[in-house]
């Protein structure tokens, strides 16, 4: 017998979304005949892992600098521990990735050189603001790290707003980047800026200048809705700015993928969004996706795939205040690997990439790692691959 009142509240979710269906726009999407990218190997830990009395957990980014010293930064907003970035070397060659090992610890640093509160400590402290970070990047011209702090919405008083900022290897507070005011968390407006927790989720450098790349995980509310099983998403923004200078260089809109798992039951959530983007070169770009849907165990509702676009000839939508309205168009984007079909048991909840160490036989590694939300249902887990740039 059918249960009416499911059945209904399907139907009707359906139709809404397919009325969605009909305006949103996707990305041209090409696929490579060859995958460039060739697993050498995963580790992963299920259970916590504890360093110099932290726990290691969170790490939504990582970055190498060219002495082959790995940096993962935490997106703890100093809940368990102060936030913070963690040193490693990785011990992988061609064949087979043997390990881990962390070197040491660092908390990263307010401008008044203050570690990050807790926020629960907001209102009685005398910093007011949380680090919820997300992305970290080596920059070899100033021997520095660039990160991101996606904010958070849920403060009582008023919003933590997400920013950019440069930090020396101590942790220690250097700059912050400007970005447009469109990126910002609106006091009771539903109708404009960023979404809860999809912010500045990845970023870039761009080699040989002095600009950078930062991405929003989800559009912002005026520009439509998140993708789902049923829907394209609406267009994620990615932002060029000149970090020396603060000027706002160019906007680019980024469509990302339907849901490739249906939610079960249909009606619950599933969403896909934008988690890291790493250079090739200083107009080639790999941008990972990752989505989850609700419904079955962590480990089988994620999704992750990883796409290849170019800047150089792709359209701007900088001066476009609502890409829902505003016709624009999307960048091409080029499917270069997909981690359903890599024949491993478990994805977690991919989130950083970074270039890895230059191997033997004169091909390049590239290190992706997840973050376990502090979840003892998820695994942190880092996986290297090989990776043939000629095919890219």
């Amino acid at each position: 017998m059918v249960d009416i009142k499911n059945f209904s509240i399907f139907v009707i979710f359906f139709l809404i979304n397919f009325s969605v269906i009909c305006y949103s726009q996707e990305s041209p999407i090409t696929k490579s005949t060859e995958t460039p990218f060739r697993l050498i190997g995963d580790i992963h830990f299920k259970k916590s892992v504890y360093f110099k009395n932290t726990i290691v957990g969170g790490i939504s980014g990582i970055d190498m600098n060219p002495d082959g010293l790995f940096y993962l930064i935490s997106d703890d907003i100093s809940e368990r521990d102060p936030s913070r970035f963690y040193t490693a070397n990785l011990d992988y060659d061609e064949k087979t990735f043997n390990s881990i090992k962390f070197i040491n610890v660092t908390y990263m640093r307010t401008p008044s050189k203050s570690t990050f509160p807790f926020k629960n400590g907001l209102i009685t402290s005398v910093e007011k603001e949380i680090a919820n970070a997300e992305s970290i990047r080596y920059n070899k011209e100033s021997n520095s790290l660039f990160w991101t702090s996606e904010g958070l919405n849920a403060f009582p008083i008023a919003p933590i707003q997400p920013f950019i900022r440069q930090m020396n290897l101590n942790g220690e507070f250097v700059n912050e980047i400007e970005t447009p005011e469109q990126f910002r968390y609106f006091v009771n407006n539903d109708k404009t800026g960023l979404r809860t927790n999809a912010t500045f989720e990845s970023l870039c450098l761009i080699p040989n200048s002095d600009e950078l790349l930062v991405v929003t995980e989800a559009p912002l509310i005026q520009d439509g809705l998140r993708p789902n099983y049923f829907m394209n998403g609406s267009p994620v923004r990615i932002v060029r700015i000149n970090w020396k200078t603060n000027q706002h260089i160019a906007q680019y809109a980024y469509v990302p993928d339907k849901t490739p798992i249906q939610p079960l039951p249909a009606v619950a959530k599933s969403d896909n969004g934008v988690t890291d983007i790493l250079h090739i070169d200083s107009c080639r770009f790999l941008v990972l996706e990752r989505s989850f849907s609700n419904g079955y165990d962590i480990a089988k509702g994620n999704s992750i795939r990883v796409y290849e676009i170019d800047l150089s000839n792709s359209a701007t939508v900088s001066t476009n205040s609502s890409l829902s309205i505003t016709p624009f168009v999307s960048i091409k984007k080029r499917l270069v690997l997909d981690f359903s079909q890599i024949g491993l048991k478990r994805i977690d909840n991919i989130e950083g990439m970074c270039w890895g160490k230059d191997l033997s036989n004169g091909k390049k590694s590239i290190v992706f790692v997840s973050d376990d939300n502090f979840n003892y249902k998820q695994i942190f887990q880092i996986l290297v691959f090989e990776i043939d740039s000629n095919l890219l």
